[in-house]
């Protein structure tokens, strides 16, 4: 009986991880220096999370507020509020994503294409923005 419930949980696990949205995982960003955790929230929108990669002691030195400067950027969201802006999870958008490097937060969108994660971030338009390319971190 118990191991008919073992099979069970880890056919279920196995079902809702092949259904996760490709983009989800550990990415390095184009500069190499920091990983970023792309999740899901409870709210249903999609989170970046600052996961090393670099310097895990890296202060968040050119935030606009102050009281954020002292804090270390491995743990701390970048990116929230995505929604998939296709059927197969491979483009989203509405989001807003922050740049540790000059402190600055930017409307953005993101696609996928394979292992790579194409990443725009903008103001106003994606017009007046940019893209920056960010690469999936294997599992060893």
């Amino acid at each position: 009986m118990k191991l008919k419930i073992i099979v069970i949980l880890l056919l279920s696990a196995i079902n809702a991880f092949a259904e996760s949205p490709k983009i989800f995982g550990l990415w390095k960003t184009e500069a190499g220096n920091g990983q970023v955790l792309i999740q899901l929230k409870e709210d249903g929108t999609l989170v970046g999370l600052g996961a090393g990669g670099g310097d895990p002691n890296r202060k968040d030195d050119n935030n606009s507020d102050p009281e954020l400067r002292g804090r270390k950027l491995d743990g701390a969201q970048i990116s929230w509020g995505f929604k998939p802006d296709s059927e197969d999870s491979t483009e989203w958008a509405g989001g807003n994503i922050y740049d540790p490097d000059n402190g600055k937060t930017y409307s953005c969108k993101m696609k996928l294409d394979g292992d790579v994660l194409k990443i725009r971030g903008y103001v106003v338009i994606p017009l007046f923005g940019r893209t920056t390319v960010w690469t999936r971190v294997k599992s060893p």
